[in-house]
């Protein structure tokens, strides 16, 4: 009931695959194809744009297509949190901008 990871009993038939108990599923979500065109076309940005990411763990690197970015790693249908807004806030070379995202910030 405390336990930190919600656990589910699924039952998966595939020809070819065995299963056994224990075994874990990793299952990742995905932005579809619509969603992810509207969210570029909102920023202004082609899906087909290629971008480098690092993770700052590994410092292993990844190229891949914007769209393909936006369709396995970014949930962009979540609200956004404070934490999003001060990244922003510090990145935007607009001071105007700037304090704009700062009123995100605040807590009424």
């Amino acid at each position: 009931e405390d336990h930190f990871q919600d656990v589910r009993l699924l039952t998966l038939t595939s020809p070819g695959l065995a299963f056994s108990p224990g075994d874990v599923a990793y299952v990742q979500p995905r932005n579809s194809p619509d969603t992810i065109l509207a969210t570029l076309s909102t920023l202004s940005l082609s899906p087909d744009d290629v971008y480098t990411a690092t993770d700052s763990d590994t410092g292993t690197t990844m190229t891949a297509s914007l769209a393909w970015f936006a369709e396995h790693y970014w949930d962009v249908t979540r609200v956004p949190q404070r934490g999003f807004f001060a990244m922003l806030a510090r990145l935007s070379p607009d001071e105007v901008e700037r304090e704009r995202l700062v009123v995100f910030l605040t807590v009424d």
